[in-house]
């Protein structure tokens, strides 16, 4: 099935990076299985493999590719409630992405430490974060960073108890993202 051929592509190209010496090609296939895991609510297991990933590659991984793993570590330790490790994954994605001048991933780490806030109930530092990444999205015309942020902002306010205030953001979210499985 497909964990098979998730596994069959890792060997695969594990052999082709071990003749080549390059570390970097094992990043994609990877980075897909460990995703195909977390949407099958393998969690212990995605953070395995993405933190295989870090420790193996290092500093060898692309940093696009490192700064993938350590949001997508940050999302996984989240979705587990491990919100403490989840925070500082999400810095380390930060950290990574603005040293390459990634603005938008430097974003997305904000996105992911707002939704460890959200979860954990902290509501008004979630709000706050929301609106801070919403005005330099906007700012910025970073379109998709802004639907995200319209709408973390808007389920927040609904969560405070102003559905009112957070149904314009949700629809706004809505109208923002461009794919039809996003909305």
């Amino acid at each position: 099935g497909t964990e098979a051929a998730h596994l069959a592509g890792i060997v695969r190209v594990t052999g082709e990076a071990q003749r080549t010496n390059d570390l970097r090609l094992i990043a994609p296939a990877m980075l897909g299985y460990a995703l195909y895991l977390e949407q099958e609510a393998h969690l212990a297991e995605a953070e395995d493999v993405l933190e295989t990933l870090l420790r193996v590659a290092g500093t060898r991984l692309a940093t696009p590719d490192a700064t993938v793993a350590w949001l997508r570590l940050g999302r996984v330790l989240r979705r587990a409630t491990e919100f403490e490790r989840a925070t500082s994954a999400y810095a380390v994605a930060g950290r990574v992405a603005e040293a390459t001048g990634d603005r938008q991933s430097v974003l997305l780490s904000r996105i992911g430490h707002c939704n460890v806030l959200y979860f954990q109930g902290n509501l008004p530092e979630a709000e706050r974060g929301w609106r801070a990444i919403l005005a330099e999205a906007f700012g910025a015309r970073l379109g998709d960073i802004e639907a995200h942020a319209e709408r973390g902002l808007g389920n927040v306010l609904a969560r405070r108890g102003q559905p009112h205030l957070g149904a314009p953001h949700l629809w706004r979210a809505f109208e923002l993202h461009e794919d039809e499985t996003s909305q």
